[in-house]
């Protein structure tokens, strides 16, 4: 069986904020601030994936995948200094380009033989995020390559009771914001 899923994903969102923070202490300040924040996120997703028999009960699967992103947040914040006059805050006001393209490869086998049944696959992930911010020309990019194994093994006692075991490395990647 082979399989090709694709998918892209656009959105937009805009946040309009006033903040106001009042001290009951005389000599603190009391804060007065705008924030606006425009956000457009694309995100485009292409898979394939071959499965084919492997002896009478077992398979065989291989893939590819690419999750293409880029957020493109564009905000700022104001802050009244007195008497309706205005200021933008230097170091809250930016436009951010977050890229993240995520490759990876698999491979899969299991069978079943008698009541122990198998399973072991391999993951290979190259991973390329860069963050540019466009007013203060602050560039990071990092790109990084991962491996992730996978073994499960179980043993059926009866139908529908069976003792498991397995191993799988992960990754959680933080968000965006």
């Amino acid at each position: 069986k082979w399989t090709l899923d694709g998918s892209l994903f656009r959105s937009t969102s805009f946040e309009d904020a006033n903040i106001v923070e009042e001290s009951d202490i005389i000599s603190v300040e009391n804060i007065n601030q705008t924030a606006a924040t425009h956000e457009d996120e694309n995100n485009m997703m292409i898979q394939s994936d071959f499965i084919l028999p492997l002896g009478k009960k077992g398979k065989a699967e291989f893939g590819v995948k690419g999750n293409l992103r880029e957020i493109n947040n564009d905000y700022l914040v104001h802050e009244d200094t007195g008497a309706g006059n205005w200021i933008t805050l230097a170091n809250l006001d930016n436009q951010m380009i977050y890229t993240e393209n995520i490759f990876a490869a698999y491979a899969m086998a299991g069978n079943k033989s008698g009541k122990i049944s198998y399973q072991a696959g391999i993951r290979l992930e190259y991973s390329e995020i860069i963050t540019d911010f466009k007013r203060t020309n602050e560039i990071n990019a990092r790109d990084y390559m991962n491996l992730f194994p996978s073994v499960n093994l179980s043993y059926e006692f009866k139908k529908n009771q069976f003792i498991q075991s397995s191993y799988s490395k992960r990754i959680s990647r933080p968000r965006h914001w």
